[in-house]
């Protein structure tokens, strides 16, 4: 089944790049005689056709350093390819329109400057999202989410909890990033930090200069500690294109991830809980989808929770908002999900409600809060565009009686 996907989205995927092609060459030879040359088409075909077979190529490369730079420039074609494909599809359909409802002639020194003036408006919009969306990513948004749970918590009245996800540390996302993270989570003071899964990005060799990256995680300030889960990407695989290859048995959590986040002084939480300060409970799951065990299975959440003192605060971190109604039946109070990215480059976003019952932010489900984050990094294409990479600021009062 997984062998067939693949076979279709290829299929679809040079379709989709021989439409965008054809389009280009015929804008090329609209705009000057000097672009119809045979030269220049050829020129232009192979280069176009390098960067679209880019997230196969980039595969291919055995050196570290070199592979790096081609996977960024594969993934930052990903972003462009998807801009490219919307608006000369919509260009497409408003040219079909116009010219069969009024019969334009297709000869004429008028259709052909509009085909000019079209392809323009094309290009700057493709040149303009795809620009906007690389640096937009950069930025860290702090996103802030009061709440009040009627339990008594024996530390204080109130709790701030900081959630990050979805860092997804490899060949996109570095240093920079998460410096800007750390730094953005110390301005917030907080009590607890929580790190909700894809802290990694499938491959652990991708993360450049580890050493530093630790540094930098060693380097929150938290009064309770920082605690983690993994994801659906902190699972060697290998990827073309953001797509999972077909692999002979379940991928597991490397060991190079659980040393990392071990020397970053970052505890991982795997179907486990922890009672901190003997005021409020802290649970990790392992990932709905890929939970890092040759099992494929992960431990219910009534499991987790069946030994607890549901007198105190229950608060989870599951990378996938996927069982919310579970999670409210079993007393959980909040969870704090990633793994949505908001749907990370428009119009993703607006499709994403679709499929998730809270896509990205807050939602209530009877006693229990979901705070989904965007995630302070990014998946596939390096953009964001209608979406910010951001960190999750959660306010909690605790308005039970206080013994």
């Amino acid at each position: 089944m997984e062998i067939l996907f693949l076979a279709i989205v290829a299929v679809c995927y040079i379709a989709c790049n021989v439409f965008i092609w054809s389009r280009a060459v015929h804008w090329f030879h609209c705009l000057h005689s000097f672009l119809r040359k045979r030269w220049f088409k050829l020129l232009f075909t192979v280069v176009y056709w390098i960067f679209a077979a880019s997230p196969l190529l980039c595969t291919l490369f055995k050196d570290e350093a070199v592979k790096a730079v081609a996977k960024h420039i594969s993934n930052v074609w990903i972003g462009f390819f998807i801009y490219a494909l919307i608006f000369m599809v919509l260009s497409f359909c408003v040219t079909f329109v116009l010219k069969h409802a009024k019969k334009r002639d297709c000869q004429s020194g008028a259709w052909r400057r509009f085909i000019v003036v079209r392809g323009v408006i094309v290009a700057v919009c493709i040149a303009a999202f795809s620009t906007y969306g690389m640096f937009h990513a950069g930025n860290i948004k702090v996103s802030e989410y009061p709440i009040s749970i009627e339990k008594n918590c024996g530390a204080g009245e109130e709790l701030r909890v900081v959630l990050a996800a979805d860092m997804h540390m490899g060949y996109s996302v570095g240093e920079k990033q998460i410096e800007k993270m750390v730094e953005a989570i110390n301005r917030q003071n907080p009590d607890l930090v929580c790190l909700a899964g894809d802290i990694f990005d499938n491959d652990y060799a991708a993360v450049q200069n580890p050493e530093r990256l630790i540094e930098l995680y060693r380097s929150i300030k938290s009064r309770y500690g920082v605690y983690a889960c993994f994801g659906n990407h902190d699972v060697a695989e290998k990827l073309i294109g953001g797509f999972t290859l077909p692999a002979d048995e379940s991928p597991v959590n490397e060991k190079e991830m659980y040393r990392f986040l071990q020397r970053a002084g970052v505890q991982l939480l795997e179907d486990q809980s922890l009672l901190i300060d003997d005021s409020f409970y802290l649970i990790g799951r392992r990932d709905y989808s890929k939970p890092g065990t040759k099992t494929e299975r992960r431990a219910s959440i009534e499991q987790l929770t069946q030994n607890l003192d549901k007198s105190k605060p229950i608060l989870l971190m599951d990378h996938q908002p996927k069982e919310l109604q579970e999670d409210a039946d079993a007393g959980v109070d909040a969870v704090f999900s990633g793994h949505t990215h908001d749907g990370q480059i428009f119009p993703g976003n607006l499709l994403l409600p679709l499929f998730w019952e809270n896509a990205c932010g807050y939602l209530k489900k009877e006693e229990l809060h979901s705070i989904v984050t965007s995630g302070a990094g990014v998946w596939g294409p390096a953009m964001r565009v209608g979406t910010d990479s951001e960190i999750a600021v959660i306010d909690i009062s605790f308005t039970g009686e206080r013994e």
